[in-house]
């Protein structure tokens, strides 16, 4: 139960309820899989269930191989509702991100659908923007590195068009943060290549732009 095993106490289990709750869960027979257990909690969320959304997130985290976990339900629990649980709890947001970007290869039979990228580019895209406007500045690293990964592994215009406007708005710290990571991932800055040309654009971003694909 890795919720049990989180660095910081208040991110473990802090009531009885709570501690039922995950001891059930790892110790009832496995009627199901993960994917049907968290369908359940996604239509518990969906229906104002206000503690499935949590569930949620740390059933993804306990199995973070699951690619149709990830990629059919996951992306489809609204960010409103994912974003305060995943900045209060910065480990297990890290582990859904790693885990995310990791299922990049597909699940073993093939590399991901279309409507797979679009699902992962716009999830990781969705946790860097809350993770920049709360400042949390390892988690914008990282699920920005994801969101590059999965961008650079496919050509979905429409998540193109989402995240140039996004680098359009970065200022400050989160721009350069931002900087290093289009420079690790040139096709991926490729996409946006257009903003160099842009002078209202932070300059720490065009220059990562222009460096990634001049070479």
């Amino acid at each position: 139960m890795r919720q049990c095993t989180y660095r910081d106490p208040l991110q473990r289990p802090q009531t009885i309820a709570e501690s039922l709750y995950l001891v059930e869960r790892e110790t009832s027979p496995h009627i199901d899989l993960p994917i049907a257990r968290a369908q359940q909690l996604m239509t518990a969320a969906q229906e104002g269930d206000t503690n499935a959304a949590g569930r949620l997130l740390a059933l993804a985290a306990d199995h973070s191989d699951d690619y149709e976990l990830y990629l059919d339900v996951l992306p489809n629990l609204e960010m409103k509702a994912a974003a305060p649980l995943l900045l209060a709890n910065p480990e297990q947001a890290l582990t859904l991100v790693h885990a995310m970007t990791g299922h990049v290869q597909g699940d073993g039979n093939g590399q991901p659908h279309w409507n797979e990228s679009k699902r992962a580019i716009a999830w990781l895209r969705g946790v860097a923007v809350r993770a920049a406007r709360e400042k949390q500045w390892e988690l914008l690293e990282e699920a920005a590195r994801g969101m590059c990964t999965w961008d650079a592994a496919s050509n979905e215009w429409d998540q193109h068009d989402a995240i140039r406007d996004w680098l359009r708005q970065l200022r400050g710290q989160a721009a350069q943060i931002l900087a290093p990571v289009l420079r690790e991932y040139p096709d991926s800055a490729g996409h946006f290549a257009d903003l160099t040309r842009e002078r209202t654009v932070d300059m720490a971003i065009r220059g990562a732009i222009n460096s990634a694909t001049s070479g």
